[in-house]
């Protein structure tokens, strides 16, 4: 769950982190958990099954991992005891790496005791990084009986929504030109194409979405933009398109209060979500999403012009594992209430052109898990820091204006010890603030008009326990 974040506390972290000496810096910190926020040894997951409580871990590197203890650890004492399970487990326990390209293996072990004063601590470790982590296991669903993804049939589809009706194609969906009230999602059976033109508005009500197995085709005009949004303004929870199996459209479009797609254990954070689904997309503006990313990219390849997102809870554009290009386009108002990113990438290969970053609480580019990005001609006023290359990721950027930021200018880092470091080129940057331009860790490497920044040894756990911590 995020949470609201201050920012004047936000800024008070940040000068005290700038105020410390290189020592304190650079320090193994005493006062912040070494607690692992993300996956980076195994995935951890603590379910309240039909059968009873049980963990499952799965080891997703491609190097075996070795659990060292599990324990049950009282939140107010702090005191720890072992966990008893239905079955007997040991530790040590050697959990097979992942081989790249193949679905990782779940262990899966039920729980005998435990109470609500208790979280579940697993303590963890691999050959290339024998320091011993910690890891919180996530919450999660039990699995369902039933199938939570939505399908829909075109009989089912027309008979809830009289403003859809089939064209001349066989395949084809139409929505009528008009405004237009959804009480109901709007599910799109795969192999049909919905098309809506100019002079049409869907006010979805509350909990609402539209989920399309096929492609859309939604053509506004740029004096009339095709309108998606919630029932007298409130939020709706948005537009997902997955497996689409051809490229969609969406030119002209105003998206506006979504919140995400929630559907029992099926959930998708983002407002506007492609999934292994191409897109292309011009004009597009997408305003007070209230969830995790207002557009959310994911396994497919994007075309992205004249993009305006505003006013996001979160992070604004994230991409997971895609290509494509976004240009011309700007970010305004990101996660002012949660240190959100502007641009946030992942095992991707982008270009970025020709866009202006203005109040982004965390990162106005974030570039991580192997990424290559190519970013230039980009304008950033009131960023926490404008760009950062991370975990085996590569950054050229050149042509930016930064004309303020919150912590630091350029950075390259690893977070994930599993990527290994990262680097950055850059040239021509025009740096307004005062202090050095980048910061680089050791190992990392930031190359400024053709002259190496000096490395320093970043503690990155406590960065990102202060002034790149989200929801505080």
């Amino acid at each position: 769950m995020l949470e609201p974040m201050d920012l004047g506390k936000l800024h008070e972290r940040a000068q005290f982190l700038l105020g410390l000496d290189d020592v304190q810096l650079l320090q193994e910190p005493t006062s912040y958990p070494r607690r692992i926020r993300f996956p980076a040894l195994v995935q951890a997951n603590l379910i309240d099954g039909r059968a009873g409580r049980y963990v499952e871990i799965a080891n997703l590197l491609p190097e075996p991992v070795t659990i060292r203890a599990i324990r049950w650890r009282n939140r107010e004492s702090g005191v720890s005891r072992p966990v008893e399970f239905a079955e007997e487990f040991r530790t040590p326990f050697e959990i097979a790496p992942t081989i790249h390209g193949q679905a990782p293996k779940f262990y899966k072990m039920y729980i005998a005791d435990g109470g609500d004063a208790d979280e579940l601590v697993i303590t963890a470790d691999y050959g290339n990084w024998p320091q011993e982590r910690e890891i919180i296991p996530t919450p999660y669903f039990s699995e369902s009986p039933v199938n939570p993804v939505p399908s829909g049939s075109v009989s089912a589809l027309l008979a809830a929504h009289p403003f859809i009706s089939r064209s001349g194609s066989a395949n084809e969906l139409m929505i009528r030109q008009g405004v237009w009230q959804v009480d109901s999602d709007i599910v799109v059976p795969a192999g049909f194409t919905l098309s809506a033109s100019q002079g049409t508005t869907l006010e979805f009500a509350e909990g609402v979405a539209l989920i399309s197995f096929g492609a859309l085709q939604f053509v506004g005009a740029e004096d009339n933009p095709l309108t998606l949004k919630g029932v007298a303004s409130g939020n709706w929870q948005g537009l997902a398109v997955i497996r689409a199996g051809q490229k969609s459209l969406l030119r002209h479009v105003d998206v506006s209060n979504t919140s995400g797609i929630h559907r029992g254990a099926w959930q998708l954070t983002g407002g506007v979500s492609f999934y292994r689904s191409d897109v292309d997309m011009d004009d597009v503006s997408i305003k007070g999403h209230q969830g995790e990313d207002a557009l959310n990219i994911i396994r497919s390849h994007f075309d992205i012009s004249r993009l305006s997102v505003d006013e996001a809870f979160s992070d604004g554009f994230d991409a997971d594992f895609t290509t494509g290009e976004i240009r011309d386009s700007e970010f305004s108002n990101i996660g002012q209430n949660t240190g959100g990113d502007a641009i946030d990438l992942s095992g991707s290969d982008v270009v970025i052109d020709g866009i202006r970053f203005e109040s982004i609480a965390d990162k106005a580019i974030s570039v991580g898990e192997a990424s290559t990005v190519r970013a230039t001609n980009l304008t950033m006023t009131r960023v926490g820091t404008a760009a950062a290359s991370k975990d085996g990721s590569h950054l050229d950027i050149g042509s930016v204006v930064i004309n303020d930021v919150l912590f630091a200018g350029l950075m390259a880092y690893t977070k994930k010890p599993e990527y290994g470091p990262a680097t950055i080129n850059a040239e021509n940057i025009d740096y307004k603030p005062t202090g050095p331009v980048g910061r680089v860790q050791t190992g990392s490497v930031i190359e400024l008009d053709g002259e190496l920044l000096e490395p320093e040894d970043l503690d990155v756990d406590l960065l990102y326990e202060t002034v790149m911590r989200k929801g505080n």
